[in-house]
């Protein structure tokens, strides 16, 4: 395990890879390199030490020293000497191992199915709580871009919930309310 890394190399472009690269370059005395397919409509913040060098096809062990890893981009130039590789690929909100009695039929059914367009975890309220089942929560699962400090407000927000400090609706359908507004608007 390399504990004080040089070079890493941070692979995505949407809110956890940008994290990751603005968390990593300001406190530590490495260089960040940063891979991307696209331009990101959520940048990083401006730092000297993060560097973007294109889209990586793959990585391999170096050959001079098998710890090390080596970086190739799709240019056809490598890069050589990477400490660590850190994923910030993306989330796709498809549990397909996570199953629910549907309230109405009563039989087990996936909770997201596959094809649910964008992806998201449907009723639920306030895009946390399993509007039939409120001792199921979720963190992350917004519909949008959030950033990983929504992610710890959510789970105060549950801490509360659940604890009976706010108040939560006590029927379904009141607790849809806001999905199926945010549903109709994001279909608009």
């Amino acid at each position: 395990m390399i504990l004080h890394p040089r070079r890493v190399l941070v692979i995505g472009n949407a809110n956890s890879a940008n994290e990751m690269t603005t968390q990593l370059a300001p406190i530590a005395r490495i260089h960040v390199y940063k891979s991307t397919r696209l331009v990101s409509i959520f940048p990083s913040s401006p730092d000297a030490r993060i560097q973007d060098i294109g889209r990586m096809t793959r990585y391999s062990s170096g050959t001079s020293d098998k710890i090390k890893i080596t970086a190739h981009i799709q240019d056809g130039s490598t890069m050589e000497g990477i400490d660590m590789v850190l994923l910030g690929t993306g989330y796709y909100s498809y549990v397909p191992y996570l199953q629910i009695i549907h309230p109405k039929s009563r039989i087990l059914t996936p909770l997201t199915p596959y094809t649910i367009t964008p992806s998201r975890i449907r009723v639920i309220h306030l895009q946390i709580l399993y509007a039939h089942n409120l001792t199921l929560a979720f963190i992350g699962t917004t519909i949008s871009f959030i950033l990983f400090l929504l992610a710890d407000l959510t789970s105060i927000w549950i801490a509360l919930a659940w604890s009976g400090t706010i108040p939560v609706p006590t029927v379904p359908e009141e607790r849809l309310f806001y999905e199926r507004g945010r549903s109709g608007a994001l279909a608009r």
